[in-house]
């Protein structure tokens, strides 16, 4: 999924999303995901033996490999999400990439509207659909300097990080290695997902990547609660089919002024279902070229000021 953002400003916690979820993990996060595995461990066999002798690790290697191999690919997902506060809403979502660095991910949801990034391979731009604003910077002309100056050209005018997190474009820049994001894979059993043959690999987030997870000013730190993530991987063509995770963390907001020290509490639960995936499709060149609507407006990156 795309784009997990997070920000902290003053005496408040917000959590920014561009992201895509689907599914039931929708009560408190902190025991949702945790509800929904052991449905799914009712439901297998208790004597559950791993037929192909691989591991979680392969599983998840195999599976970003067959994304690096392609040449370009689309993927279509939609998923749902449930903050701590009990906020929820539905986002869909589309990623087309083709070789060496051209890119667009396309996210929907009703509190951001549509938020697109293009990389053309020589330009980025950045629309807010909402807002009818764009942002444009050169791109470099490899895929992880153009990933890097996308979330540069992010966090400069909008104050978010936008990381990739257990979606296509994470596993093609994991080269002969696991994504950032994941740690402690773990084969968990075999089932099936509307008609798919699937492997479900349970995980943790890394700690790295979920301290990166949030731009944090040097005096916030995030303290992990729960880190647990999962995926479902498609037996045949090693296609994503599923991913879930339940973050949940706490940060202290140290005394300021006036201000008394603050103990903030969030997470997100999710489900993303990926569908469509398209391996090695035609694209043209105009498909990541930003084009331009009506009365639209350029902004240009800058700093953000300091609290």
């Amino acid at each position: 999924m795309p784009l997990n953002s997070y920000r902290y400003e003053k005496s408040s916690l917000i959590l920014l999303c561009s992201c895509a979820f689907f599914g039931a993990f929708i009560q408190n996060p902190y025991n949702a995901f945790a509800q929904a595995n052991r449905l799914a461990a009712s439901k297998r066999s208790p004597a559950f033996r791993n037929p192909s002798g691989k591991t979680g690790t392969q599983i998840v290697l195999e599976m970003c490999k067959v994304y690096q191999n392609a040449d370009s690919f689309q993927d279509r997902s939609e998923a749902k999400m449930s903050q701590l506060n009990g906020a929820q809403f539905i986002q869909t979502n589309l990623t087309r990439f083709k070789k060496p660095n051209m890119i667009v991910i396309e996210s929907r949801d009703p509190n951001a509207g549509t938020f697109t990034t293009y990389a053309s391979g020589s330009l980025i731009t950045v629309y807010s659909g909402k807002q009818n604003v764009f942002m444009r910077k050169d791109s470099p002309p490899d895929l992880p300097g153009t990933l890097k100056r996308i979330s540069q050209t992010v966090l400069d005018t909008m104050g978010v990080n936008s990381d990739q997190v257990l979606s296509p474009i994470s596993f093609i820049i994991a080269k002969n290695t696991l994504p950032d994001e994941t740690s402690e894979l773990k084969l968990e059993g075999i089932e099936k997902i509307e008609g798919h043959q699937v492997y479900r690999v349970i995980g943790k987030a890394s700690l790295r990547w979920f301290q990166k997870m949030a731009h944090s000013q040097s005096t916030v730190k995030i303290i992990p609660d729960q880190r647990d993530i999962a995926l479902w991987i498609d037996v045949q063509s090693h296609l994503l089919v599923k991913a879930a995770a339940a973050l949940t963390f706490h940060v202290t907001i140290p005394k300021k002024g006036k201000n008394p020290a603050q103990k903030l509490s969030d997470g997100i639960a999710f489900t993303e279902f990926h569908s469509s995936t398209l391996i090695n499709p035609t694209f043209a060149a105009t498909d990541f070229t930003f084009k331009e609507p009506k009365n639209v407006k350029q902004i240009f990156p800058q700093s953000r000021p300091k609290d």
